[in-house]
């Protein structure tokens, strides 16, 4: 099975049976993701943070770039 940008509900089945796969425990439902405006926030990075502490030191992709939280004052604010 593979990815498809017009079924939601399959792509977001397919990803929680992966993660369930590899150990990541379903947070979220997927009629939950469709239905809710808003899906629980706290659900969402839960199951997030999750992925990322399978995968965060493994992949380059889940790494920040190294100044992305570098903060640089314009020349009105350093006044």
């Amino acid at each position: 099975m593979s990815l498809n940008q017009e079924d939601r509900a399959g792509n977001l089945k397919l990803a929680f049976e992966t993660g369930e796969k590899v150990g990541i425990p379903a947070f979220l439902e997927v009629e939950d993701m469709l239905e809710l405006e808003v899906p629980d926030k706290a659900s969402v990075i839960t199951y997030l943070s999750k992925i990322y502490q399978l995968y965060g030191d493994k992949d380059p992709i889940f790494r920040p770039p190294p100044n992305l939280f570098k903060v640089r004052m314009t020349r009105s604010e350093s006044i």
